[in-house]
């Protein structure tokens, strides 16, 4: 049910304007959204510990970054949540990895071509 939530997320990111969710763009897109698929290998380094410098270095800018913090019932943390979005055309995976105060806590990767 999760994996679906995600996909259904992913969809509506994909059809909003980037600057609808109160996020800017990627930095260096001008206002939309590019591919970025992330090979296995690569997936594969992202180990859950690592920093958010940690993961661009070995994964690149991702294509989307969301962003909140102070969730109540956890107490005050900042949480991101980098997407890396594949090419739905070209059957790419998307890579989904989820931080907390700048740590990876899970990362996920879904077929990209199964949202259209």
């Amino acid at each position: 049910m999760r994996r679906l939530l995600v996909i259904a997320l992913l969809s509506a990111l994909l059809s909003t304007a980037p600057g609808a969710w109160g996020q800017a763009p990627p930095p260096g897109k001008s206002g939309s959204l590019q591919y970025h698929a992330v090979s296995l290998r690569n997936y594969m380094f992202v180990d859950i510990g690592m920093s958010e410098a940690q993961v661009i270095n070995i994964l690149g800018p991702p294509s989307w970054v969301d962003r909140w913090s102070c969730e109540s019932d956890e107490g005050c943390h900042l949480k991101k949540v980098y997407y890396y979005l594949g090419d739905p055309a070209k059957r790419e995976m998307t890579t989904v990895i989820y931080f907390t105060d700048g740590k990876v806590t899970r990362k996920e990767r879904y077929r990209s071509w199964l949202t259209q």
